[in-house]
């Protein structure tokens, strides 16, 4: 009898100790959540509040499946971020930081890999920033667009798709 009591308390003890872990475990989204990001509508809404003037989206996105995307609103730098990215498959991330065109980043000669004239005029430059990102930056509508993807998924998201991107752009 006292083996059973012993073995049932152990197993309560276990169990209990298991649903607490589970508990404890934060969500994926709560890193992003712990760093300011927010749901993109709330991020635009926030950065439309602060620019006095609504951040104009590309209209379509990297064709690779993404599990989750947030948003931010750097209110100090006058610069919204959105970041798409798969939880299954960390090579599927995709970033879009869009400036006002006053706060811009500087492209330097030395890091363009290419250039691309848009269906608007503008010039687009493909860009070697970073060792884990290939990145497309251009401006449209008085703002600053940089599009990076992550190199590991290049294969399917070639410059060209960046191209489209911009190009999904319209003045509205």
């Amino acid at each position: 009898m006292y083996k059973r009591i012993l073995l049932l308390f152990f197993a309560i003890t276990l169990f209990q100790t298991s649903v607490l872990a589970q508990q404890q475990v934060p969500p994926f989204e709560q890193f992003y959540e712990d760093m300011d990001y927010k749901p993109i509508d709330l991020a635009i809404k926030e950065c439309e509040a602060n620019f006095n003037k609504k951040p104009i989206l590309p209209s379509i996105i990297p064709p690779v499946p993404f599990t989750h995307n947030l948003g931010r609103c750097d209110k100090n730098k006058d610069w919204l971020e959105i970041k798409f990215f798969n939880e299954e498959l960390p090579e599927n991330h995709y970033k879009l930081d869009i400036f006002l065109d006053k706060d811009r980043i500087a492209v330097e000669e030395v890091s363009i890999k290419k250039t691309y004239v848009l269906e608007n005029g503008e010039t687009a430059f493909l860009v070697d920033m970073d060792e884990h990102f290939d990145t497309f930056i251009f401006n449209a509508n008085n703002w600053q667009y940089v599009l990076s993807i992550d190199k590991r998924i290049t294969g399917q998201v070639p410059p060209t798709i960046l191209k489209n991107i911009a190009n999904s752009i319209h003045t509205r």
